[in-house]
Parts: structure tokens; C-alpha cells; sequence
């Protein structure tokens, strides 16, 4: 297992692997800051990452962008509006050292010479980190079952240095409680902390620790590394359920359903997923009401709800009172009891920098999103999309996440949030490799009718003969003839009106596309192509529908219900564009 390559990515993945050793020292709160340091130092005269930086206009708009808030905090503090003292801003330049070393590790790992041997060390480093949180977990579950949770423990560092316990946040940074207990509808509940600093961002985070562990791999169970990495995941899905986390649940079902919308988005389906995300709506809606949801998730701890909503009120009025540059810093108001500004990166960022502050924050965000999208037209292969479905989904589900809790504090997600946001960045690179090596090794899955459509694909011989193939077709004398030296499944059939049939082609496409894992599915119909489209799409085969020679005034009923999910559809003549828009003209096969 590869953990190391570079100087810089070094230390990128020994910070994560050392995690846990930082957490039980009690210097977890520095560790994001000294590895950012570190990197700048061994690399302030790199002169090619600086030239690729300044030639990488996206990520020099991100970090212009990020500068920007940070600068607008800085003249918040200088301006000083509601006169605090100089000390209390000692804290938001402890948070704003949190985007500076964000800043740092974007443009190394971004501008590196190798992002894709620099993004498998991180992610080997991410599976070592995920052995140690489950390692904790197990103790953290011991120590409920006994009653030892209610007793506060930190870190070595904290009982070495006396003036430490006399400070509330070196107090609070270097707490090592594997778990709380809090009240949760009325009762003491377990809830998972880990190495992290409460109980949300122990959520989030392991979230991206079990994306990134489980999002890349063919799910086999062959050998004993892979029943321990299955364990594993499955651990840390325990992990994030028992955090107990509203924000976390909600964030992460928003954050997947938005990714997938946006994957499987293109103007062929685009009125269909518009129906469907309505659908979905009002069937959440008829849920939410009829399960009491709201009940058991926003009311399960009144006086938590209670509390954020009244400091997210304050923290507007704060900002309609100094809109431009806020007022540099969190303070505590009579009558609230959280400080204003907390509880939420985007309040906090406005109370602290003012709307303009905001502004630049929200468009570095927008800069990533736009990214995103221009990611998806460089998916080539199961792996580039894996790696851009599970960049996108962090993404997302952090932004919503955020909206109720504060990413700039001692804890490690602010530190995945900016390597994910590096491998966005990188994403061009990385995905080509992939998909130049994915190409040369490419599974082609053939699903068709016996008779012309078969005829159809052995037209295109030239395309698939050195390349690793099989076939889905019916069982009979032409078929045979044609395939008898060919890797064949045979299919069910009639499939003309054949409900029985169809439902049977179903269960065999899962059966077989779970077990041969296509990279590339084509077909020119008819009825055994649909069921192997749709699974297909699923696991993230690329999809191509080659419209049959013989249909030119009339489409064909297979390729209307396959053309809206097709990467590339294919006509074989102009006439048949007027009822594929969005399709690409070949010309005759035969």
C-alpha cells in the first residue's frame, strides 16, 4: 500500500495517518496549520508549481476569491466597529489561519507533478486513519456499556502545561472524550465522537473517510484485505448513525440525491428528472407529515434548535447593522446562549467580514461548483466517474452541512474539505489517466436481439475485436452460428408484450452486469438492450444506442426509452434526427 510519494505528499498523508497520535497529545488544533507550513517551506522556490498556478485560472480564481474573504475579515478587525479588545481577536485569526493553510495545501497538491499518484496516497492514507477510527469506536462502545462517559479526559499536552486548564478553548481543543451523552427525545443517548471535536464533525468527517474508502473499489470479497476493508466500511456507516447528527443525515441524503440528479443531468432527460425531483418532493413532503419527521429530528432537542435559531437572528440583524465588513469577531450577547456568529460557517463568515466578506466566500464555492460541472464532461470510464461522484457528493453535502455548523474550527474536516476540493481541481489529470488506462483495458457489453440487430454490431468488428467483450442475446440458430467462438449469455424470450420476459432480462442484466462490470454497453436494440441500459447506467457504464438501419420514418420503441439516458446516441440517417435532437450521425452500417 502505497502512502508516500513526494515531499509535500508526505506530509500531507502522514498528517492524516497520525491523526489519532495527534489527538491523544492533545495538538490536533495545530496539526492542519504545521503541515500547511511545512509544505510552503519545502516548496516556497518549487518554480513549476508556482508557473502551473499562476497558469491555472481556476484555481488562482478559488484562491483569489478565498483571499478576498480572508482580507475582509482583517479589515473588519482593523476597523474594529464595536471596539473589542485587541485579545479577543486572537480567535479569528486562529480561524482565518484555518483558509490560509487551506490556500496552501490546495496549490501544492493542485500544481504538483504527479495529482494522481499524489491523490492514491491520500486515499491509502484515508483507509489507515479509517482502521484507527474503528479501532476507537469499539473502545468508545466498551466505555458506554460500562458507564465511563460522563468523565472529561484531554489530551497528554493539557495535563503537561498548567496554564491550560484556565483557558475555555485550549480546554475544549484538546479534549480526547471518545463520546457524550446527550438528550435525545427525552433520554440520555449515546453519541459517537472519536478524535474529532463533537459529535457533527465526527459525522461529516467520517463520512469522507468512508467515500473515500469505499467509493473506488469493485465490491469482491476475495481475499482477507477486503473483508477487513468491508468491515470497515460498514463500521463507519455504525459511526456516523450513532453520532446522532440531524445536520449530518440530512446533509448527506440532500447531498446524494443533488450529486446524482446532476450525474445522470443532460438536455435528452432533462423534463424527465424535473418530473422526478416533483415527484420526490411531495412524496418527502407526505412523509415528513405522516412519520411525524420534523418531531423526531428538528424537535428531538428543543433547547439546541432553540438556541441556533435565536443567534442566526441576532447574526442577521449584526450584519444588516455593518453590512460591508461585519464586525471582525463572535461575541456573546445577554439573553443568548451561543455566541453570535456560531453554529454556522456562512453566519459566522457574515458576522466576522460583513456581506462582502460572504460574497467572496459563497463565489470561491460557485468557482468549485462551476469546476464540477466541467469535471463531468471528462468522465471516461467507471473510475473518473467514481472519483467525480464522490468529490461532488463531499462537496455538496459539506455546503449544506455548513449551513449549521462551523468548518473553520480545530477539527479535520476543514482539512478533507480542502484536499477534496485539491482532487476537483485536479480532476482533468487524474481522470485522464484513468481513462486512458481504463480504454486499454475497456469491457464491452453487447445486449441484442438475434436476426438484423446483431447483424448490426458485427458491422462494426473493426471496433471491439481486440477488445475484452461478451454478449446478451437469444438462443437461437443465427446467434449461435455467429457467436459460437464469442463469450455469450443468453437472454429470455419473446420479449414483444412480455411482461414475465422482461422482469426475467431484469434480474439476469443485475446478475450479470454486478459479476462482469462492463466499462462500455452497446447496442441497436431491441427489447434485451433496456433492462441492460438502465442497470448499466447504475454502475457507471457508458452507454452507446446505435438506431437500426431499417426504422427511418418511425423510431423504434427501445431506442425512445433508452435515448434519454445514452451518452452518445447514434443515427444512421438524417431523417431520424427529428425524433433524436441530440444524437450523432454515423451513416449506413451496411
Amino acid at each position: 500500500m502505497r502512502v508516500v510519494s513526494k515531499d509535500g505528499d508526505n506530509i500531507i498523508s502522514w498528517s492524516i495517518i497520525l491523526i489519532p497520535l495527534f489527538w491523544i497529545l492533545g495538538v490536533k488544533f495545530v496539526f492542519f496549520q504545521v503541515s500547511a507550513l511545512i509544505i510552503l517551506l519545502l516548496n516556497i522556490k518549487n518554480k513549476s508549481i508556482i508557473n502551473r498556478f499562476t497558469s491555472n485560472r481556476e484555481n488562482k480564481l478559488f484562491v483569489m476569491l478565498l483571499m478576498g474573504f480572508i482580507l475582509s475579515n482583517i479589515i473588519a478587525i482593523i476597523i474594529n466597529p464595536m471596539g473589542f479588545k485587541a485579545s479577543e481577536f486572537i480567535s479569528t485569526f486562529y480561524h482565518l489561519s484555518y483558509w490560509g493553510s487551506g490556500i496552501i495545501i490546495t496549490i501544492y497538491l493542485v500544481n504538483s507533478d504527479d495529482e494522481t499518484n499524489s491523490f492514491k496516497a491520500i486515499k491509502n492514507a484515508i483507509y489507515i486513519l479509517a482502521i484507527f477510527q474503528v479501532i476507537i469506536f469499539i473502545i468508545s462502545i466498551m466505555q458506554w456499556n460500562i458507564g465511563d462517559v460522563w468523565k472529561e479526559r484531554h489530551g497528554l499536552i493539557y495535563n503537561l502545561i498548567p496554564f491550560m486548564s484556565e483557558n475555555t478553548f485550549l480546554s475544549e481543543v484538546t479534549s480526547i472524550n471518545l463520546s457524550f451523552a446527550d438528550w435525545v427525545n427525552g433520554s440520555a443517548k449515546y453519541r459517537f465522537n472519536g478524535f474529532y471535536i463533537y459529535p457533527a464533525t465526527a459525522g461529516i468527517t467520517t463520512f469522507y473517510i468512508l467515500c473515500y474508502l469505499g467509493g473506488f473499489n469493485k465490491l469482491r470479497v476475495k481475499k482477507y484485505n477486503d473483508i477487513i476493508k468491508y468491515f470497515t466500511i460498514i463500521t463507519l456507516c455504525i459511526c456516523i448513525y450513532l453520532t446522532r447528527s440531524r445536520m449530518v443525515y440530512l446533509s448527506i441524503i440532500v447531498g446524494f440525491l443533488f450529486t446524482s440528479i446532476l450525474l445522470i443531468l443532460s438536455k435528452k432527460n432533462f423534463k424527465y428528472i424535473i418530473y422526478t425531483i416533483i415527484g420526490l418532493v411531495f412524496i418527502s413532503i407526505i412523509l415528513i407529515f405522516s412519520f411525524d419527521i420534523i418531531d423526531k429530528t428538528i424537535l428531538a432537542r428543543p433547547e439546541s434548535s432553540i438556541d441556533r435559531f435565536s443567534t442566526y437572528i441576532y447574526s442577521i440583524k449584526t450584519a444588516l447593522k455593518y453590512p460591508f465588513f461585519g464586525v471582525g469577531d463572535k461575541f456573546a450577547v445577554e439573553g443568548v446562549y451561543l455566541l453570535i456568529g456560531s453554529h454556522s460557517t456562512y453566519t459566522n463568515i457574515l458576522v466576522r467580514s460583513g456581506f462582502i466578506g460572504l460574497l467572496f466566500f459563497l463565489s470561491s464555492l460557485i468557482v468549485v461548483f462551476v469546476k464540477i460541472l466541467n469535471n463531468k464532461k471528462k468522465i471516461g470510464c467507471i473510475k473518473s466517474r467514481n472519483l467525480w461522484f464522490v468529490t461532488s457528493l463531499l462537496f455538496f453535502t459539506t455546503c449544506i452541512w455548513m449551513a449549521t455548523e462551523e468548518i473553520d474550527w480545530p477539527s479535520i474536516t476543514i482539512f478533507m474539505f480542502f484536499i477534496n476540493i485539491a482532487i476537483i481541481f485536479s480532476f482533468d489529470k487524474i481522470a485522464t489517466n484513468f481513462n486512458e488506462l481504463a480504454y486499454k483495458n475497456i469491457k464491452i457489453c453487447f445486449p441484442t436481439s438475434s436476426g438484423g440487430h446483431l447483424t448490426h454490431l458485427l458491422q462494426i468488428k473493426d471496433v471491439w475485436e481486440n477488445k475484452e467483450r461478451f454478449w446478451v442475446t437469444f438462443k437461437k440458430i443465427d446467434a449461435e452460428s455467429a457467436l459460437r467462438k464469442e463469450k455469450v449469455y443468453w437472454c429470455y424470450y419473446p420479449t414483444n408484450r412480455n411482461v414475465k420476459n422482461l422482469l426475467k432480462n431484469t434480474f439476469l442484466a443485475i446478475k450479470i452486469i454486478f459479476k462482469e462490470r462492463p466499462d462500455l454497453i452497446i447496442s441497436t436494440g431491441a427489447a434485451p438492450a433496456i433492462p441492460f441500459f438502465y442497470i448499466g447506467k447504475i454502475f457507471g457504464a457508458k452507454l452507446i444506442y446505435i438506431e437500426v438501419y431499417d426504422r427511418i420514418d418511425l423510431p423504434t420503441l427501445s431506442g425512445k426509452i433508452i435515448y434519454p439516458i445514452c451518452d452518445e446516441f447514434i443515427i444512421q440517417w438524417e431523417e431520424q434526427r427529428k425524433y433524436y435532437k441530440d444524437s450523432k450521425l454515423l451513416g449506413g452500417l451496411f
